[in-house]
């Protein structure tokens, strides 16, 4: 998001050097998962069949209108990316997207990814953004859909896609019959929907698993799964033949030990933060490289001046697990959606911004509804940097960012794009 927003920022000249280089920000907007079924019917197991019913009780599926509440989201974006002014258009721009391993959040991101994105948005799995595993919530520690392999020195989760491809397949050709879509047919017609039915089906016959990007402290722990015997080698094919030898971890949790209480959530909120946005000690090996390829790649556009440009552009790919990067942002700016549960929407407002929400405030956060928080992002900026064509004067330099800087609330809870009949629920 880099370009983007030096684009729209270079366009106000009034601006001085230092109000124009504090405009370069994180973005995170946190996206509920839709309805899910178990809340619609809770004796889901038994009415519907297979491949749904193999889905573990505890991670249930969308519901119908779970399911229209991720497509009307997945469509906001795709209506703003077409707006004609760019600022809206960055209002429809995502750099990824971060999901949690449970079904319904999986289930959510895909739609929005396909309906909004076309597919083509990276996908993220993180255990820490994983429902709150709290006594009265479960019984017992949840089992998962789907499981984690390990390729390499690669995990990835391989999410349970008989259930996803039945499901969405179907509920993509009935889209177009459905009077929902009326006001919606400057963005969607028959040629649209046959492309997400297209891209789908290329997801499920290639059996497509998604990267684990998560803390050092979780992937030790599911190596350790492995490394204990509590996993079995496996040789998934892509449904065309082709196979990969990969050791699949059978415990399906979370990496989050059982029973969860309140502070244990925050912390975990604490350590998502940490994890993609704070370059502290240990984070920047646990980013993916392809990650660090695309920032390469954003930024050899970028004008010369810009700070740690040369040094990322000539960084070798051994080397981005030791990033010498001065900076407290993790990463250049970056616009990214996280799709997890409702607690942990709370949880991440109250880590984020402690003086405005006190641990044991309550919020209102409906099913695929949006909140919206960003802080200053200091990756291309750090002391006597210079963005620009000329040179900074020394009182013209941007005050540093404070490491433990709060973020700022955009929204909290939004359900403005969505249709469908919304109902408020506090946690």
């Amino acid at each position: 998001m880099t370009s983007v927003q030096y684009a729209l920022r270079a366009k106000r000249r009034s601006l001085q050097w230092h109000q124009t280089a504090s405009m370069f920000r994180d973005e995170v907007l946190l996206l509920r998962h839709g309805e899910r079924l178990d809340h619609v019917n809770r004796n889901w197991k038994s009415n519907v069949g297979v491949p749904l019913s193999h889905l573990p009780n505890t991670d249930p599926p969308l519901s119908t209108d779970g399911r229209w509440q991720a497509l009307e989201t997945g469509l906001f974006f795709r209506q703003q990316r077409r707006h004609a002014k760019i600022r809206q258009r960055e209002l429809g721009m995502l750099s990824m997207l971060l999901t949690s391993p449970f079904h319904r959040c999986l289930e959510t991101a895909i739609i929005v990814n396909i309906t909004g994105f076309d597919g083509k948005l990276v996908v993220f799995v993180d255990p820490l953004l994983g429902d709150w595993q709290s006594s009265r919530l479960y019984s017992h520690a949840p089992g998962l859909g789907g499981s984690y392999d390990l390729c390499g020195d690669s995990i990835l989760f391989c999410p349970h896609w008989e259930s996803l491809h039945a499901s969405l397949s179907s509920f993509f050709r009935t889209a177009a019959c459905k009077r929902k879509l009326d006001g919606m047919r400057n963005l969607v017609d028959e040629t649209t929907i046959a492309g997400w039915v297209e891209t789908l089906d290329g997801l499920y016959n290639g059996n497509a698993s998604f990267l684990l990007w998560t803390s050092p402290s979780v992937r030790r722990s599911l190596h350790q799964g492995v490394s204990c015997g509590d996993a079995s080698i496996s040789y998934p094919s892509d449904r065309r033949g082709g196979y990969a030898p990969c050791r699949s971890i059978t415990n399906n949790g979370i990496a989050v030990k059982y029973p969860e209480g309140p502070g244990c959530l925050l912390l975990r909120a604490a350590e998502v933060v940490r994890t993609h946005f704070s370059n502290d000690t240990d984070t920047p090996s646990s980013v993916p490289r392809c990650v660090w390829e695309a920032a390469q790649g954003e930024a050899k556009g970028l004008p010369r001046t810009f700070r740690e440009r040369s040094s990322l552009l000539t960084l070798s790919m051994s080397d981005f697990g030791s990033q010498p990067f001065n900076s407290i942002a993790l990463l250049p700016p970056t616009r990214t959606m996280i799709v997890t549960h409702a607690d942990v929407v709370s949880a991440l407002l109250k880590q984020c911004c402690p003086k405005s929400y006190a641990a044991d405030r309550k919020f209102s956060v409906p099913c695929c509804s949006i909140s919206y928080i960003s802080r200053s992002n200091d990756f291309y900026r750090g002391e006597g940097a210079t963005i620009g064509t000329k040179e900074v004067k020394e009182d013209e330099q941007a005050p540093p960012v404070d490491r433990n800087q709060e973020w700022d609330i955009g929204a909290v809870g939004s359900f403005s794009h969505l249709q469908s009949a919304t109902v408020l629920q506090y946690t």
